[in-house]
Parts: structure tokens; C-alpha cells; sequence
């Protein structure tokens, strides 16, 4: 779904450079909050190393409440 840009949180509108466009599928409002954001990015092909680190560590950020995003190309 896309999100109209005079609908998104202040704080998407002053990332620099631009966005562009927003698509998402989920809680949006999470992106509103205050709460810690971390981003994770990583290769088409998922390594065993790379999913030794997302089984360890993701679920200790979000017990801490990180908001996990992931760009999802």
C-alpha cells in the first residue's frame, strides 16, 4: 500500500536526502514513535552466518523495544 506524503510522520518528511515514495505493509504508526528504529539490510541470498545473527540478536532488540524495519526489496 502507499502512503500519501501529506499523511506521513514528521519525522519520514525530514529525512534527507528525500523520500521519494512510501510503500509498506504493516503498522505504519510504529515509524511515529519515539522509539529506537534499526534498519536491516542484507543480501537476496541469506547466508547461514546471516541467519545466525538475525535468530540471536533481533529478538533481544525487539524484547528492548527496537522497531525492526526492513526495506524488503
Amino acid at each position: 500500500m502507499e502512503l500519501l506524503r501529506d499523511s506521513w510522520p514528521k519525522r519520514l518528511v525530514d529525512v534527507r536526502p528525500k523520500i521519494k515514495d512510501l510503500f509498506y505493509k504493516g503498522e505504519i504508526g510504529l515509524l511515529a514513535d519515539e522509539s529506537p528504529k534499526l534498519a536491516v539490510v542484507g543480501s537476496r541470498g541469506m547466508t547461514d552466518y546471516g541467519l545466525a545473527v538475525v535468530e540471536r540478536w533481533i529478538p533481544i532488540l525487539i524484547n528492548r523495544g527496537v522497531t525492526i524495519v526492513s526495506g524488503f526489496m
